[in-house]
């Protein structure tokens, strides 16, 4: 089975926030690197969870326009636990908002071996620099 490691991370900058990813695979590496998410687009401040949840959902949907096969297993790499934890089913949000971005990563994700994986930040800050 081929593998696809995807890693994410997120942040704030008051009101807004941004987020990074990287998909790799067979040899090919797509990378984005500080994608603007706007608190008027998602109609809130966006905390850092959100934008942990927004970079890996920008990951995950773009995943889908190349690789829409179950025969791929995707690992997941993150160091916001908040997501890790709730993607895996250990841990569940209270606020609709997370829990609406929790159930798209999944359907995202439908179809796919799939697992997360908790990196520590040093990791995740040295791929994307922030």
């Amino acid at each position: 089975m081929n593998t696809i490691n995807v890693y994410f991370d997120g942040g704030t900058s008051r009101i807004d926030g941004y987020g990074s990813f990287e998909v790799e695979f067979n040899g090919f590496n797509k990378k984005e690197n500080r994608i603007p998410f706007k608190a008027t687009e998602f109609k809130r401040k966006i905390t850092s969870t959100v934008a942990e949840y927004l970079a890996l959902l920008s990951a995950l949907y773009w995943l889908r326009t190349v690789k829409n096969k179950p025969d791929y297993h995707v690992h997941i790499h993150g160091d916001c636990k908040a997501v890790i934890y709730s993607v895996q089913g250990k841990q569940n949000h209270k606020q609709l908002y997370l829990k609406a971005l929790q159930e798209r990563t999944k359907q995202l994700l439908f179809g796919f071996k799939w697992q997360c994986e908790y990196q520590p930040r040093k990791k995740i800050v040295s791929r994307f620099g922030h």
